[in-house]
């Protein structure tokens, strides 16, 4: 990954930007994470190896162990889907009392539309610590999606899951 150096005029802009409520936060599936051993740790990658490690040796030496998409797929032909609704379900149960530093710094900026690509509720924790009340929408990729979605507000923004929520399996967009 190429690392680009910021001036201090493009962090003024992308600041003045956010406070003038014209940006929306993407979070990426490397925001979800936690220092595990002094080292930020994806949960996503947490998971991915979690599930390669049930997988039989054959499939094991074919797949990238940290593509959480492509050991789901794998997961999922090998144990079926179900097994993996519930593999996913149990880790990040678990993983509910994760606290982000990360997390924590952008819930107390003023977004008010936030789109994420995991199924974990940990950003809208974070937002319900700094005093707002998210509202959470995702979309459903096994059923029907609202043509409109409720626009969200600095004191109540929207939290939006791109590929579904842990509370509806079926929603979950997992494999490849």
């Amino acid at each position: 990954m190429q690392c680009v150096t910021w001036s201090e005029e493009d962090w003024a802009t992308l600041l003045y930007t956010i406070q003038q409520g014209h940006c929306l936060l993407m979070l990426g599936p490397d925001a979800s994470a936690e220092y595990v051993n002094d080292q930020w740790s994806p949960l996503t990658e947490q998971l991915a190896h979690e599930l390669f490690l049930s997988l039989d040796a054959d499939i094991q030496e074919n797949i990238d162990s940290t593509n959480l998409t492509q050991v789901a797929q794998y997961y999922a032909v090998q144990k079926k889907r179900n097994a993996l609704n519930a593999k996913i379900h149990f880790f990040y149960h678990s993983k509910q009392r994760v606290e982000n530093a990360l997390y924590t710094d952008l819930a107390s900026l003023p977004f008010d539309l936030v789109l994420t690509s995991t199924p974990d509720t940990h950003f809208a924790q974070a937002l319900e610590r700094q005093g707002k009340t998210p509202a959470i929408d995702y979309y459903k990729f096994r059923g029907s999606n609202p043509t409109m979605v409720q626009e969200g507000t600095v004191a109540r923004p929207l939290v939006y899951h791109l590929y579904g929520m842990l509370d509806d399996p079926e929603s979950l967009v997992l494999t490849e």
